[in-house]
């Protein structure tokens, strides 16, 4: 799982609104869906998978194994879900009441393009990944460190 760890920020969304009328999703959770640039932040906890939505109004957390199935909750409804991990993408089933939903992220390098999907309805949303300017910059010393000093 190591190829999804990091934190990923909106950059672009396309047709994600109908995704959410799709789901039953209301106007005012559309509108704040609409408004908010989210991050979202994913560590590999021992073979767990964790997930954290940085949404600023409203920010959520999932720990899951991946394969097994566990409760969620999604535009204020509980629901069951299940997250696979398929090569550089993780498949994210919901159960939305009678409503089945799939959430394909896939990972490229620096950027995650996830298609969110109901019936005929897809959406495309793109992330980009945040760089993390500390391990940069230790990266960094370390690299001249090398070059600088050698043998040291």
């Amino acid at each position: 799982m190591v190829i999804v760890e990091g934190k990923y920020e909106l950059i672009q969304s396309e047709k994600y609104d109908e995704f959410l009328k799709s789901v039953g999703a209301g106007m005012i959770e559309r509108n704040l869906a609409w408004k908010n640039k989210p991050f979202i932040e994913f560590q590999d906890d021992n073979g767990k998978l964790k997930q954290k939505t940085i949404e600023g109004v409203k920010n959520s957390e999932i720990n899951v194994v991946p394969g097994e199935e566990f409760e969620e909750e999604f535009c204020g409804r509980k629901l069951k879900s299940k997250i696979t991990v398929e090569g550089n993408r993780l498949i994210h089933k919901q159960r939305i009441g009678p409503v089945e939903a799939t959430v394909i992220r896939e990972f490229n390098g620096s950027e995650m393009v996830s298609f969110f999907q109901v019936g005929d309805t897809v959406a495309t949303r793109v992330f980009r990944k945040v760089m993390n300017l500390i391990k940069l910059a230790h990266d960094f010393h370390t690299l001249l460190s090398y070059y600088v000093y050698p043998g040291v």
